[in-house]
């Protein structure tokens, strides 16, 4: 393994078995590893002593580290090396352009492999062949993929259909893996294959990218693409298959990956990917169920003979042929595995080979011949046939030799279909289109091959095939005539022939006299008149010849007897007689009607259904009589009926009297057909029976019990006949009583009485009660409210009953009194605490319950009906709702209406029951707890007011106030003040300030804490002295001041526009003109001293780091306020001070960003002590790195 360290120098490293060498660097600071060869040499690139970059080959053989020069310019870096240690890269030329190389280490060359035509190009892989690619600058300026060979200019790889491609890998074979726009999306991944010149566009994974990284030696891709989703998704190119596919398609469903991209993949087909795994970011290890080396394609290079016949054998040479199958034009051939290898393979030309390439085929893959292999095939020859003839669609078949391969068969010149059978036999077809033939037809049988032409027989021994023709009927004499009657067809090809008269059961056959032209033929038994059919042996495959009509003479029809005599429609009726053969009618009374042809003397008849709107349907019009004859026609002529069929017509009503009528009144039903009726059925289905005395025209029935309003009808075994309306009328109602006699609105009432079934509408007092049909004798109803407008008592507060039906009204004789629902006039307070009484004057108080914002309070001692005294509910805390201000109060009775509200008010007193925290500065929040305290309109401390945030009822959140003193909380609400039992302390503000000594002049930052606030302050003083305040300081927290003239050690005073005055809590040290001896620098010339050896300020961390001769004072030397620090000549804070004894040094932190490279920085320390305890004073300068 290779590769190179991070952090300010970078050094490339070899690692092997644990151990981890330095490469080292080609005489710079650093160097950087890029790829190792199988042999373990290396190549990266190196910074050199003067400063340049070129790329180096490593050899850990001999340990040793080769510069690889440049190609003119002072550049060069190394991107790939193979077996051989040939490295490719890029460098520069002496015009500073960039340009591919390929070095040879045998001969420790560098050769420019110059451009695609442009400026620029880089080779990025190489192969152990020594084929190269990488990507070049065109005359356009457009980037291209490059492919080279060993020698000659470089091969553009052109694009997908875009502008640009680039070069990522070569593999063993020539493969160039690439990514390149196409014409419509950003980039597609590629595979260029050098050995067909071919460039494969891998597609993606449904979304509009894809990109490869990496490609092994079997030709398989791996690198991300995006999915139909929008998605990123790594993905797997197999050439075997030739399909991108999703890498978590082949991971189990429980692995908890989504892969997201794939870096590399191994000859073993080993992935690395990265992805997430159950939410985390990842990189993994793909490893296929099942890893086999990586099998390499199947390459042809040669192949000899050029030409030969089957059986021949052919030797191929070329590569990875080891278990290769062959085909010779997609036909296997026997391979001889005694005398092949992987580079070459014997095999024998396969039965029915033809001309054409020559195909290996391994797992990896297959590769073809460009060369045609020429397979010499032998000339066909016909032994035999048979049949010797035949008609259209005969079937022929052929016997010979060098079969095989046949491409057309004729048959006495005309072409025919056929099937190859085998390489000695040919099934072929007699064609069907002989249209034009005449007379006799024959002629050899031809067969021709990719070889040649065969033809049956021979000159001095023809053998011809004889075509039999369909028959011709010119005419038929005589065209018509009785069973057994000769007939005479004549025509052409009429040997052999057959004759159907109307079935192809019982044909008739050639009689004695017959010829080719003239056809005698005998009229068969059951013989049917109509078109004759005729076929030979020439037309078997074929429907028999349609000849002209021929009319099979008969004689006359006769009826006998018919049963049953009478019946409706559908009846079905059994004629009989005699040479019903052939019927085409049957007609009852005139009616055409269906029938069945049983035999010569049976015929079954179905009386038809009654045309629409013809009662009685017959041919006497619709007056007619109900009965006539049957008449059967065939050809011959028609029979008809000595005795007449009556028809049974279905029910009819013409009219109903009368239409009104009550339960169980006689109406009288007048029409037709009313004989066998079952009932009269009156709505809703309820059936009456006719009464004695109803006849076939005339129906008297009673309206049974439950009919209501709605249309008749009769029913019997003819049909089913639809009647006019019936209007029921039904009996007036009753009331007989009424329970409860009073009640308040909405309450049930019970009401009794008869016929009460179908009730529309209930009224009590006037006013329209919902209400329920509980059965014929009892109702349902509900006390009404008064709609809007009417007041009871304005007519009376009682009244009577009515209940209204389809038969009439009925009122009640008694009355029903109106409970009335209570009323409130005033309140009096009407606003009060909980436990309060309060007074309610009204009317119909009585019984009450008080409700207020959904408590309730029961009517205390002296209530009556016009007066209810309540106590105010105590509310339970949170109480929905409750939180002040008005609200509304009103009585109710159970099951009674609500009162008018009238508005009510609780009162809620605030209470102050602790507050934290105890103390704070100006601005901290103090949280406020009691009772009734969420409706605050103003919190003060002290008198001062704050601002705050109601939590809830019982809680406030508060900020102290600037000026607040210490003191009382005050919190005040609508109903009242609350102060609090104890005082709130309040901090008062103070300030931090860095660094804590210097000289005048010194840049002193103060910080304010505790609340403190510089947005306004008007003044500092040094121990009373004014100091300048620096403009543009940081924030409102935090001011910069410089040490005035004049000032003395002591305290800091902040002087706010309030007129407040802050303290510090230290004395600020003012440190005067240091004397004593000055130390040494390790940048500038400088004075020995008495105890200092060297001072370093080291930008990059802002420290200075002194060390002195000799050990210091502990607990002086870490204290900041001994050292003074200015840099280019103003002072800086010191943030703090370490002193290590064991290097006896001293590191000052300053603050960020202080020192910068090349400052001059110069450091004063005072009253620092050493072991002995001497005290020295003293100064360094150095100059900031």
């Amino acid at each position: 393994m290779v590769g190179y360290t991070t952090g300010q120098i970078s050094h490339a490293f070899f690692y092997e078995k644990g151990i981890l060498k330095d490469i080292g660097t080609l005489g710079g600071s650093s160097s950087y590893a890029t790829a190792i060869n199988s042999v373990g040499q290396v190549t990266g690139h190196s910074m050199t002593a003067k400063g340049a970059t070129h790329a180096f080959l490593y050899d850990r053989r001999k340990d040793s580290l080769k510069d690889l020069g440049a190609l003119g310019g002072g550049y060069s870096d190394a991107f790939a090396i193979n077996a051989g240690g040939q490295v490719v890269g890029q460098s520069t030329i002496s015009t500073n352009s960039a340009h591919a190389f390929l070095y040879n280490n045998n001969t420790s060359t560098m050769k420019d492999l110059g451009t695609l035509g442009g400026a620029t190009s880089q080779a990025v892989d190489i192969n152990d062949a020594g084929q190269v690619t990488g990507d070049s600058q065109n005359s356009k300026g457009q980037t291209h993929a490059f492919f080279y060979n060993g020698s000659g200019p470089l091969k553009d790889l052109g694009t997908l259909g875009g502008t640009s491609s680039n070069a990522v890998a070569i593999n063993k074979l020539g493969q160039v893996l690439g990514n390149s726009p196409t014409s419509s999306d950003p980039l597609h991944a590629f595979i260029y294959d050098s050995s067909k010149n071919t460039i494969k566009d891998l597609g993606t994974l449904g979304g509009s990218y894809s990109h490869g990284f990496a490609i092994n030696a079997g030709g398989q891709v791996v690198g991300y693409s995006g999915t139909s989703i929008g998605a990123n998704h790594g993905f797997l190119y197999d050439p075997k298959t030739a399909v991108i596919t999703d890498l978590n398609d082949l991971l189990p469903a429980n692995s908890g990956w989504q892969i997201t991209n794939a870096f590399a993949i191994n000859d073993n087909g080993q992935i690395l990917a990265l992805g997430t795994h159950n939410g985390s970011n990842s990189y993994c290890l793909l490893t296929p169920s099942l890893i086999a080396p990586a099998i390499l394609v199947p390459r042809i290079t040669t192949f000899s003979p050029g030409s030969g016949k089957v059986g021949d054998t052919v030797t191929i040479k070329g590569s990875n042929l080891a278990g290769a199958t062959v085909t010779f034009n997609g036909k296997k051939a026997v391979i001889d595995a005694l005398k092949s290898s992987a580079t070459m393979l014997v095999v024998t030309v396969p039965a029915e080979a033809i001309s054409g390439n020559i195909t290996v085929s391994t797992s990896a893959g297959d590769d073809t011949s460009a060369a045609i292999f020429t397979v010499i095939e032998p000339l066909p020859r016909i032994d035999r046939f048979t049949p010797t003839s035949g008609g259209p669609g005969t079937a022929v078949t052929i016997i010979g030799a060098n079969l095989q391969n046949t491409t057309s068969v004729q048959i006495a010149t005309h072409a025919a279909g056929f099937t190859v059978d085998s390489d000695t036999k040919i099934t072929a077809y007699m064609p069907f289109d002989v249209n034009g033939f005449t007379g006799s037809n024959s002629g050899p049988i031809d067969v021709r091959t990719r070889a040649g032409f065969a033809t049956s027989g021979s000159a001095s021994n023809p053998q011809f095939f004889t075509i039999l023709l369909p028959p011709r009927i010119d005419s038929i004499n005589p065209p018509s005539g009785p069973e057994g009657a000769l007939v005479t067809l004549t025509g052409l090809h009429l040997t052999g022939a057959r004759v159907y008269f109307g079935s192809l059961n019982n044909p008739a056959v050639a009689q004695p006299g017959s010829t080719d032209s003239n056809l005698i033929v005998k009229v068969p038994v059951g013989a049917i008149g109509g078109p004759l059919l005729v076929d030979t042996p020439a037309n078997l495959n074929f429907a028999p010849v349609i000849a002209g009509n021929f009319t099979v003479l008969r004689p006359a029809p006769r009826i006998d007897s018919f049963t049953p005599d009478t019946g409706s429609s559908g009846t079905p009726i059994i004629i009989r007689g005699a040479n019903f053969t052939g019927a085409t009618a049957v007609k009852i009374n005139g009616l055409f009607a269906g029938f069945t042809v049983d035999s010569p003397t049976q015929i079954t008849a179905f009386l038809p259904p009654l045309p629409p709107g013809i009662i009685p349907p017959f041919a006497g019009g619709p007056n007619g009589p109900a009965t006539g004859p049957i008449s059967v026609t065939t050809p011959s002529g028609t029979a008809t009926s000595a005795t007449n069929f009556t028809f049974l017509l279905p029910p009819r009503i013409d009219t109903v009297t009368p239409l009104t009528a009550r339960e169980g009144d006689i109406i009288t039903i007048h029409g037709i057909g009313f004989s066998d009726t079952i009932g009269v059925f009156f709505t809703p289905g309820i059936a009456a029976p006719p009464l004695p005395g109803s006849t076939d025209t005339d129906l008297r029935v009673r309206v049974p019990l439950g009919a209501i309003t709605g249309p008749i009808s009769i029913s019997n075994m003819r049909g089913l006949a639809a009647g006019p309306i019936i209007t029921i009328l039904q009996p007036p109602p009753t009331i007989t009583g009424f329970t409860p006699a009073t009640a308040p609105v909405l309450s049930p009432i019970v009401i009794t009485g008869t016929n009460l079934t179908g009730a529309t509408s209930v009224t009590i007092n006037g006013f329209a009660a919902g209400f329920t049909v509980n059965s014929d004798t009892r109702i349902t109803a509900f006390v009404p409210l008064p709609p809007p407008g009417a007041t009871l008592p304005l007519n009376s507060a009682s009244g009577p009953i009515r209940v209204t039906t389809s038969g009439g009204t009925a009122t009640s004789i008694d009355r029903f009194t109106f409970q009335l629902p209570p009323r409130i006039d005033f309140v009096s307070p009407l606003a009060a605490e909980p436990g309060a009484l309060v007074t309610i004057r009204g009317q119909n108080l009585n019984g009450v319950i008080v409700y207020l914002n959904g408590m309730t309070a029961l009517p205390q001692p002296g209530s009556d009906d016009q007066q209810v005294i309540f106590k105010v509910p105590n509310f339970p805390p949170g109480f929905p709702g409750i939180i002040g201000g008005t609200s509304f109060l009103f009585v109710q009775r159970l099951g009674d209406i609500p009162s008018n509200p009238l508005p009510f008010t609780v009162l809620y007193p605030p209470q102050i029951d602790s507050f934290t925290p105890g103390t704070g500065i100006m601005g901290s929040v103090v949280t406020i707890r009691g009772t009734n305290i969420g409706r605050a309109t103003v919190v003060k401390f002290n008198g001062v007011p704050a601002t705050f945030l109601t939590n809830t009822i019982n809680e406030i959140m508060a900020t102290v106030p600037a000026g607040a003193k210490t003191g009382f909380i005050t919190v005040i609400t609508p109903d009242g003040t609350a102060t609090s039992n104890t005082k709130f302390i309040v901090i008062p503000p103070s300030f931090t300030f860095t660094p804590v000594n210097g000289p005048v002049g010194t840049k002193v930052t103060l910080l304010a804490a505790n609340g403190a606030d510089f947005r306004f302050v008007i003044a500092v003083k040094f121990n009373g002295v004014n100091a300048q305040i620096t403009p543009g300081t940081p924030g409102s927290n935090m001011i910069s001041v410089t040490v005035p003239a004049g000032a003395t050690t002591g305290p800091i005073t902040v002087t706010l526009a309030d007129g407040t005055i802050i303290t510090s809590d230290n004395d600020f040290i003012v440190i005067t003109s240091p004397t004593g001896s000055t130390g040494s620098s390790d940048s500038i010339a400088h004075r020995p001293g008495a105890t200092l050896s060297h001072l370093v300020a080291q930008s990059s961390l802002d420290q200075i780091q002194l060390v002195f001769l000799t050990n210091l004072d502990a607990t002086a030397a870490s204290n900041a306020a001994h050292f003074v620090v200015t840099v280019n000549g103003h002072a800086v804070g010191v943030e703090a001070a370490s002193y290590n004894a064991t290097k006896r040094s001293v590191v000052l932190s300053l603050p960020e960003h202080t020192l910068q490279p090349g400052r001059i920085v110069t450091v004063t320390w005072t009253d620092l002590a050493d072991s002995a305890g001497h005290r020295t004073t003293g100064s360094s300068q150095a100059v900031a790195r």
